[in-house]
């Protein structure tokens, strides 16, 4: 299993880690469960679009490398953007957000122990 496919592994982990956790809080924390969805669903759409612009930077060569690692930081910048609008400007609670985006590690360990028990070398080309 190469990284990239390893990445797409932890990002099906965490959609379900999400939904999971999501039931989860709607049943026992519901003022925080709106707060966890959104939180969750950035850290998937956020991971998502790094995969996406990671592959596209180690993948490519010339001035598009540049463009793709620009982009990559512009990213950052604009996730720290989005977080700040969602805590101040639409009130989300802290805690319930932060929470969301662990499902982020959730995701990221339970594919590497699917992958170390199903495959040889799990972090490198089978």
């Amino acid at each position: 299993m190469n990284n990239l496919n390893l990445l797409r592994l932890a990002s099906r982990y965490q959609m379900l880690a999400v939904v999971i956790g999501g039931l989860l809080f709607l049943w026992l924390l519901k003022p925080y469960y709106l707060s966890f969805i959104v939180g969750g669903a950035f850290a998937w759409v956020n991971f998502w679009i790094w995969r996406f612009l990671l592959q596209k930077t180690l993948t490519t060569i010339g001035k598009r490398k540049i463009i793709y690692t620009f982009l990559l930081a512009f990213k950052m910048v604009l996730a720290l953007g989005i977080i700040t609008v969602l805590w101040f400007v639409f009130k989300l609670h802290p805690l319930g957000f932060a929470i969301g985006l662990t499902t982020f590690i959730i995701g990221v360990f339970t594919a590497l122990f699917h992958a170390s028990l199903f495959y040889k070398n799990p972090t490198v080309g089978n």
